[in-house]
């Protein structure tokens, strides 16, 4: 497979503010360097504690939040320089389903109208009883029934309007689906179907997915590979049974032996690396390794040198001045 879409050397930073006449006093890093490459009709995994600048690096490659520094080339053009039809054509293959659809659903606009809008802008020749018909044929393909074409969103379940939402990107056929954690909101009866719906749509449209999440059941689950993110970069990223089941960065580690569901996937599981400290500050980020103040492993070496993407084995790389001594596992 091709690659799809590149984001290299990253960053993002929002400015602090303070003072009585105000003005920049700091800046928090949310995204920091980072460098990811999404190929063609693959899901890739973004995965990391809350701050960790997930989201932020989402909106980045979508093309809702232009970074600082890098690039971000979709087919080898560059998103944030396009301009008049291409940069057109470029956004509509390029579509997120947002946490919560209650922020990306208009309140005031009934289903009808909500999907209509993105069929018009696919479709302009079509009239509008075709329109209808499309916005049917979409409902049916989420599984909601026509009655649900003429409800307002508040009148929909969560499961419902994220559903609607899908059907929104579906309508735009793109190539590239950012899902940032699309079912965290959801009861837990309703992940799997939406879940579901949202791979057999990625299947149908042959889509590349960046699905941004917590769950790391989920992410064995549906992912191809997995991109490991830290205080606004990325630490380790790997096919998804590779880094499961072999990870090279302690913080990769922890995260795994931090979820219940995936402590029996192996027959031995590190119980000596446990997250030491706190959470440092993305304003204030740590000096060299930024997992050091909490790595149980950390030597001086760590403190003083940032360490660089090391190739453990094939499409298997990591940040971490002792991956000779992994998996940590």
């Amino acid at each position: 497979m091709s690659v799809l879409l590149e984001a290299i050397h990253v960053k993002k930073y929002f400015p602090i503010y303070g003072g009585i006449i105000p003005r920049v006093v700091n800046y928090v890093r949310a995204v920091d360097d980072v460098t990811l490459s999404i190929r063609g009709g693959e899901v890739v995994a973004l995965v990391g504690e809350s701050g960790s600048g997930k989201s932020t690096f989402g909106n980045i490659v979508i093309g809702l939040m232009k970074p600082d520094e890098g690039r971000v080339l979709f087919e080898g053009r560059d998103i944030y320089s396009l301009k008049g039809p291409i940069k057109k054509e470029v956004r509509h293959n390029l579509q997120i389903v947002f946490q919560n659809p209650d922020s990306s659903l208009n309140p005031r606009m009934q289903v009808a109208s909500i999907l209509s809008e993105a069929i018009k802008e696919m479709n302009p020749e079509l009239s509008k009883y075709e329109v209808i018909e499309e916005v049917l044929k979409l409902l049916e393909s989420v599984g909601l029934n026509p009655d649900h074409a003429y409800k307002y969103p508040h009148e929909l379940s969560g499961g419902e309007k994220q559903r609607v939402a899908i059907a929104r990107v579906v309508a735009m056929k793109p190539k590239l689906i950012v899902a940032d954690e699309p079912v965290s909101s959801l009861d837990v009866s309703v992940r799997s179907q939406i879940l579901n719906l949202l791979m057999d749509i990625q299947a149908k449209l042959n889509a590349a997915i960046l699905f941004i999440s917590h769950d790391l059941g989920v992410v064995w689950s549906i992912s191809d590979r997995v991109a490991v993110m830290y205080l606004g970069r990325i630490v380790e990223i790997a096919d998804t049974e590779e880094l499961f089941n072999y990870p090279s960065h302690p913080y990769t580690a922890i995260l795994l032996n931090s979820a219940p569901l995936l402590t029996n996937m192996k027959k031995v599981r590190s119980e000596y690396l446990k997250p030491i400290g706190e959470p440092p500050s993305p304003i204030n980020p740590p000096s060299g390794c930024r997992f050091h103040t909490r790595c149980p492993l950390a030597k001086e070496i760590c403190r003083r040198e940032e360490p660089s993407f090391k190739e453990v084995s094939n499409g298997h790389y990591s940040a971490c001045h002792f991956i000779d001594k992994a998996p940590f596992t």
